[in-house]
């Protein structure tokens, strides 16, 4: 009786041993979590998107944009199973974006070699890109960056477009090996990554004016302004200048005239507009002509805008004029 009780104890060890041994294989293969009963994917460690700079491809309604995410993933990519799954931000208004064409580039960081299908990217449901890894990740402590090329950023509701806006990014597994339009389940979790559609353009601080008479009422009064452009302006687009409340511009006039020393920017006569949207009293100039290109800040453009009815006493006191471009 005793050899038996010794035998029912042993097989009784040799069953939790054997027990525990599945359940450890089962947590190790499948990142099981025993307290809830189902697989668990791995973090995304980071993500990052850009740009976020005002004329650098975040620009509202900007044809051919890149969008630049660099990945820090968890779980190493394999070849035609795996993917990156990248879900633009939701618009309201009837606002959207245009991937038609888009294509993709990638870099490996840290020397992995990493390589994906950049010149098929699946687009799916309007605002989701799926890009397949075409090489296996050697180390997943690697990062990499994937540029989305040929975007047409939105056109819209400025309330809905503008501002910071976020996008959500994971690795996953595709259904069917190499088919971005197959299914994708998460290999490493979802993260989310902040970016800022801009307007094109905006205050320019380094600025500086003349008139021809600084006299109280008068009227015919010719003003040239002078500024260093912040970005690039091209023909068709404006630039506004806006008079404090008080002048009146409603019979402004202006000439036609090259606005950049040396360049081909130009101005129209007959492009001018006022505007008091807003609470604006702003005059409305639009390039008939060229280009310049402001990116360096080295552009130094003089607009001369006639025919302005100074305002009455007092109210040059805190003078101030604003320009955009848009």
């Amino acid at each position: 009786m005793l050899k038996i009780k010794h035998l029912k104890h042993f097989q009784k060890a040799l069953f939790f041993l054997i027990a525990f041994i599945i359940l450890a294989g089962l947590w190790h293969v499948y990142g099981y979590d025993l307290k809830n009963k189902f697989a668990k994917a791995n973090a995304l460690t980071s993500v990052v998107v850009a740009p976020a700079t005002d004329n650098i491809d975040n620009l509202l309604g900007q044809t051919n944009a890149t969008w630049r995410f660099t990945v820090d993933n968890a779980t190493v990519l394999s070849t035609s199973t795996h993917a990156v799954e990248i879900i633009f931000p939701t618009l309201t208004g009837g606002a959207d974006w245009n991937f038609t064409g888009v294509t993709a580039s990638s870099t490996a960081l840290g020397g992995d070699l990493l390589d994906f299908a950049t010149t098929s990217v699946a687009v799916i449901n309007q605002r989701t890109l799926v890009i397949v890894a075409t090489s296996t990740q050697t180390n997943p402590d690697n990062n990499f960056i994937i540029d989305i090329k040929g975007v047409t950023n939105p056109i819209g509701d400025l309330q809905n477009v503008l501002g910071s806006k976020d996008w959500l990014i994971r690795t996953c597994t595709l259904a069917q090996p190499g088919n971005p339009t197959s299914l994708c389940t998460n290999l490493d979790s979802v993260a989310t990554a902040s970016a800022t559609i801009a307007r094109r353009g905006g205050l320019i601080d380094d600025w500086s004016f003349t008139a021809s008479s600084y006299a109280t009422s008068a009227t015919g009064v010719e003003y040239t302004i002078t500024f260093t452009a912040s970005t690039t302006l091209s023909q068709g687009e404006k630039i506004y200048v806006n008079f404090p409340v008080g002048f009146n511009i409603s019979n402004a006039t202006t000439s036609d005239q090259t606005i950049v020393a040396g360049g081909t920017a130009q101005v129209a006569s007959t492009t001018i507009a006022t505007t008091t949207d807003n609470g604006l009293n702003a005059i409305i100039l639009a390039l008939s002509a060229g280009s310049y290109n402001a990116q360096t800040g080295t552009s130094t453009v003089t607009v001369s805008i006639g025919n302005i009815t100074n305002p009455i006493i007092g109210s040059y006191q805190g003078f101030k004029s604003f320009y955009h471009y848009c």
